[in-house]
């Protein structure tokens, strides 16, 4: 968590630049790096698999461009911090350390609603373009120039939009949705409804059944200012229903992680460790890359399941070891019986 002090001062430190050359100093790049990593911009682009067999495509900057971008996101997300409307949860920093933003405090605010309604947004990021990023810097910064605009437009868009993958594309995007979370936020307040949204998950909650004309009002918000529903992922919860918001079991007094969610896990670190036994004894040539992003990924859902469950859990203890045994070094390359190739991976 960053301090207040600092954040006051990156703050400042924003609204006051008015040219490349000023927010270059904020930046700790040279106004001139700046402006050729705006004109030339290299993205490495790939697709990872979804759990429903479709793919998710990444687009990823090229190191020098990564790094301006990384910068611009910590001093973006200190303004964000300042302005963020309460029902956001996701993609943001948390002022206080007695009020954390994640995923386990955005469901825990639809704790005992026994009426739900959780909406996905298609393509959220693509969603938002350059000249819509140009509106947002022009908007919140007013005193920057317009060279200033389309400089820093330039470098956190690719083809003309939030690309998947940048690390500005997640705060630009909370940005973007400032006057929709707004509306919202008023509209469910009047109608005493819960309202959270973390990054492009929208999650309604009453205890009270949330008619057509609440239903048609948050979706005519949403296509006003220029997404659209996942149909796909628009599930409305009864009381008697499971709730899921953000991969969490939402109950009546607490959240928690799903029945399957460790056993899963637990099968997927054993097929890491067997395609990195594999790898290292026969070399069949995989990729690195592919390697590595399914480590970051079983990292990434230990990490999840260690926000919910603590890191004390003895099933959070557990995943760890499998996890540091399944990626330790192997002394032992004894010839291997051909009969014993995981030939499932």
């Amino acid at each position: 968590m960053m301090s207040s002090l600092k954040i006051k001062q990156q703050v400042q430190s924003l609204l006051r630049s008015k040219s490349v050359d000023d927010l270059a100093k904020v930046l700790k790049f040279t106004a001139e790096n700046i402006t050729l990593l705006s004109i030339s911009k290299k993205y490495e682009v790939y697709k990872i698999p979804k759990k429903d067999g479709s793919f998710r495509m990444i687009e990823d900057p090229y190191a020098p461009l990564k790094a301006l971008q990384k910068r611009l996101n910590e001093v973006l997300q200190c303004y964000y911090a300042t302005i963020r409307p309460s029902p956001v949860y996701g993609f943001c920093i948390s002022t206080s350390p007695d009020k954390p933003l994640n995923i386990k405090t955005n469901a825990q605010r639809h704790v005992g609603n026994p009426w739900m309604i959780n909406i996905d947004l298609k393509d959220f990021f693509h969603h938002i373009s350059e000249k819509r990023v140009q509106n947002i810097f022009s908007t919140n910064f007013k005193h920057w120039d317009k060279n200033l605009v389309k400089t820093m437009a330039a470098i956190a868009t690719y083809k003309h939009r939030l690309p998947m993958g940048a690390p500005t594309s997640p705060v630009l995007s909370n940005l973007a949705c400032i006057n929709l979370d707004h509306e919202l936020q008023n509209f469910t307040k009047n109608s005493g409804i819960t309202f959270t949204r973390f990054a492009d998950d929208f999650t309604f909650s009453a205890h009270h059944e949330l008619n057509k004309n609440d239903i048609d009002i948050i979706f005519s918000a949403l296509h006003h200012y220029g997404f659209l529903e996942n149909q796909k992922k628009v599930v409305i919860y009864p009381p008697d229903d499971i709730k899921i918001v953000t991969g969490l079991v939402v109950g009546n007094d607490d959240v928690s992680l799903p029945k399957d969610y460790i056993p899963q896990l637990l099968i997927e670190i054993d097929r890491l460790k067997n395609i990195l036994s594999v790898e290292k004894r026969y070399q069949t040539g995989m990729s690195n890359k592919k390697l590595q992003l399914f480590k970051q990924e079983i990292e990434g859902k230990i990490n999840f399941a260690t926000t919910i469950l603590g890191n004390q859990h003895v099933d959070i203890q557990h995943i760890e070891q499998a996890y540091i045994d399944a990626t330790a070094p192997e002394d032992d390359y004894l010839s291997m019986n051909w009969l014993e190739m995981p030939y499932s991976l």
